[in-house]
């Protein structure tokens, strides 16, 4: 994006939660993943829908993004035969994509090689290494990882001290470039409930407020908002799930449509939901056009 007229278009999904495969071996079930099957098949296989997904992945190709980001949240119960099924659907996007998981992709203790490693490509070739770089043109994606197990009845996430002190170094060192954090669990208050809550929230928006970025990425509350990161004026982004039914329009399958361009002085920020309507055609919901300074080294 060396020229004004260059521009970046973006496509921001999360919390897809593809279907869970029938049945699963038993010694896989005796921990939290029980509880989450549980809820996947008495409530959850009714509100999050295959065909609304595929909706929505159809949309995004006729809007030929450059990239996808996507925010966690694939699977449910972060069994490897979901991980091999949403291998598959991430092959069949109809663009390149980046990933960080969320907390149902890390449901339980288990080796990454399990089931997240088969998602690694999708995550600059790791899923042991956060936060990951990127850099396409002007735009450097940085890819953090809040997933961690929990409790029951708990999805709390954290990013932790040594990750943290990573994050400050990708955002210094690729400052001058249109900079996007991928988190899970969004590092702002009010946005989800406690025990949904990111643990260092304080700790990475501090971070993330002197390292400086230009944009924060996040999924988890399967609600639209836009908001600022604390005690910053830098947008921090939710999206609601892509596969969503809901009569709430909030909450209702969509994605982003982000569209950067450098200007003389200033980055423009486009943003566009696209957003599953009454008729199951997706459209326009809101708009926003923001001016961000370009923080120089």
């Amino acid at each position: 994006m060396a020229q004004d007229s260059d521009k970046a278009t973006i496509a921001h999904i999360s919390d897809v939660h593809l279907p869970t495969p029938g049945k699963l071996p038993l010694r896989d079930l005796l921990n939290k993943r029980f509880l989450s099957l549980l809820s996947w098949k008495m409530s959850r296989q009714y509100r999050h829908l295959p065909e609304i997904s595929s909706r929505i992945v159809a949309d995004m190709a006729l809007h030929r993004p450059d990239m996808i980001l996507n925010i966690g949240d694939i699977t449910n119960l972060g069994h490897k035969s979901e991980f091999e099924q949403a291998e598959k659907w991430m092959r069949a996007l109809p663009a390149p994509c980046y990933f960080v998981p969320g907390n149902h992709d890390i449901l339980v203790r288990e080796d990454v090689h399990e089931g997240l490693d088969l998602l690694s490509p999708w995550m600059e070739g790791s899923a042991q290494q956060f936060p990951y770089v990127t850099i396409i043109h002007d735009v450097a994606i940085i890819g953090v990882n809040s997933a961690i197990p929990t409790p029951p009845f708990k999805a709390w996430g954290r990013v932790g001290e040594a990750q943290g002190q990573r994050l400050l170094n990708a955002l210094e060192t690729t400052r001058g470039l249109f900079r996007i954090v991928m988190i899970h669990h969004p590092p702002g208050y009010g946005l989800v409930k406690s025990g949904k809550r990111l643990k260092d929230v304080r700790k990475i928006a501090e971070i993330i407020k002197q390292g400086g970025a230009e944009l924060v990425l996040h999924g988890h509350s399967h609600n639209e908002s836009l908001v600022t990161v604390p005690e910053t004026e830098i947008p921090l982004l939710g999206v609601s799930s892509t596969s969503m039914h809901s009569i709430k329009p909030w909450r209702r399958a969509s994605w982003n449509r982000l569209d950067i361009s450098r200007k003389e002085g200033f980055w423009s920020l486009d943003i566009t939901q696209r957003l599953l309507g009454d008729n199951h055609v997706v459209e326009d919901g809101f708009t926003r056009h923001l001016k961000l300074p370009i923080k120089s080294k």
